[in-house]
């Protein structure tokens, strides 16, 4: 378990990969996966969006310029009746066509915001967002660095069960080859010898079911490190026998990811129920247009007949709001209750983390008993078996008592075997609960990213 501490080193390495095979170590798998991983991924583009949606926030507060052109050809001018009296024609009217048929229009505008409170906690907001896909993206490699860490343990206990199954199935190989022989002496009934040989099919079939499930757990570490599955995998690191893993004894709560990232999100609903009550303020803007107008009669944009001028404004604008059907009013108090949700989120989030981490205490100095106690029944075990298998072969002992202290040696051996891997579980999970395993990857982190 002492690999543990070093699964975290999220430093490039080179791994030897001949014909489709791969020597890893625990840190080598953990790295893989990190490099790998379609979850990590997509929560590092979540982070880089998040960047983006701060950097735009921030750009509606800075001064908004915009240049405008027109060219307009009025083919057709439009007429108007006027009283013919104007040009000496009473009691007529004469249609006369008003403007220029070519304009040109050119206009400057710039705009900024003086006084806008929802603008500024919409910022506020998004800064606060980039820290929560920050702490999102911390979360899925610890998740990633503990799928890897249980499944890597997973099969170094598979692989201790399977070969203990081979050494049982090579004893019954062995029992079953001396009972041919004793059968054929006529030392023993044929009937003890089909005993012992469904016996060793019994066996066969273990070690059938734990090699498939070996393979899956292979399969699960490669998908984790999205690996091709037909790649050949060789595990060099040791996690069941190096048991150096110093764990601290007190939950650090606010090193917790997944306390942190609620915590984050209670300071967004905070920031939103600001930003719902900033509607009922007035909003101040300045603006500035500054613009260029051309007109002629003929295809020409300089000379006689054409002309032009410039033309320029600038004001403040204030919007005051006053009534909106109480929509502002049902927005502000719908923030609110999702505050309060959050709130009640956090205080149960607390007691589950609280409640795994004493379990994980628990469970550690349960299993750390049950394997001593374990270790000493298989060893037991196989010396009750290996006396009762010699008096057997002597013809002093019975075949029932003989596949008795087998049946026993095999229940001693998975009784070990669950306990040892209930155990670097339990102490696993401890490194998590804790904020331990949080705290040593967002260190080596800041550590490989300086």
């Amino acid at each position: 378990m002492k690999q543990i501490l070093h699964l975290l080193l999220f430093i490039p390495f080179w791994l030897q990969a001949q014909q489709n095979h791969l020597e890893l170590t625990v840190e080598q798998a953990v790295g893989l996966a990190i490099e790998n991983s379609p979850l990590l991924n997509k929560a590092t583009y979540d982070k880089k969006i998040a960047d983006f949606q701060a950097k735009q926030a921030l750009g509606g507060y800075l001064p908004q310029v915009n240049i405008n052109g027109q060219y307009s050809d009025n083919l057709s001018l439009a007429e108007q009746q006027l009283p013919g009296e104007i040009f000496g024609q009473p009691g007529t009217t004469i249609p006369v066509k008003f403007g220029v048929r070519y304009g040109v229009n050119s206009t400057l505008q710039v705009s900024q915001v003086l006084f806008n409170q929802q603008m500024l906690s919409g910022l506020k907001s998004a800064e606060s967002l980039q820290t929560l896909m920050q702490l999102n993206e911390l979360s899925t490699k610890e998740d990633l660095v503990y799928n890897v860490a249980q499944t890597y343990l997973q099969i170094q206990v598979t692989k201790q069960q399977e070969e203990l199954i081979k050494s049982n199935l090579d004893r019954s190989n062995r029992l079953y080859q001396i009972s041919q022989a004793q059968f054929e002496n006529g030392i023993i009934k044929e009937n003890s010898v089909k005993q012992l040989a469904v016996n060793y099919q019994n066996t066969e079939t273990q070690l059938l079911e734990v090699e498939y499930n070996l393979e899956q757990l292979m399969n699960l570490l490669k998908f984790h490190m999205s690996v091709d599955l037909s790649t050949d995998l060789i595990l060099t690191s040791d996690l069941i026998t190096d048991s150096e893993l110093v764990l601290q004894q007190q939950l650090l709560l606010e090193s917790n990811i997944q306390y942190r990232q609620l915590q984050q999100q209670e300071k967004l609903s905070v920031i939103n129920e600001k930003y719902e009550k900033a509607a009922y303020l007035p909003t101040l803007n300045a603006f500035f247009n500054y613009g260029y107008s051309g007109q002629t009669d003929e295809l020409k944009f300089s000379g006689p007949g054409y002309n032009s001028f410039w033309n320029g404004t600038w004001g403040l604008t204030l919007n005051i709001p006053v009534f909106d059907g109480f929509q502002k009013r049902s927005k502000f108090q719908k923030a609110k209750v999702e505050s309060m949700q959050l709130y009640e989120d956090k205080k149960y989030l607390q007691s589950s983390i609280s409640m795994n981490y004493q379990n994980a205490i628990k469970r550690i100095e349960l299993s750390q008993k049950q394997v001593t106690v374990q270790k000493v029944n298989m060893n037991l075990a196989q010396d009750v078996y290996e006396a009762t298998s010699q008096s057997f072969q002597e013809g002093v002992s019975p075949l029932s008592e003989l596949l008795d202290t087998e049946n026993g040696l095999q229940e001693a051996q998975a009784n070990y075997l669950t306990n040892l891997l209930q155990l670097k579980l339990a102490e696993l999970e401890h490194l998590k609960a804790s904020g331990q395993l949080a705290q040593i990857v967002e260190n080596l982190e800041n550590t490989t990213t300086n």
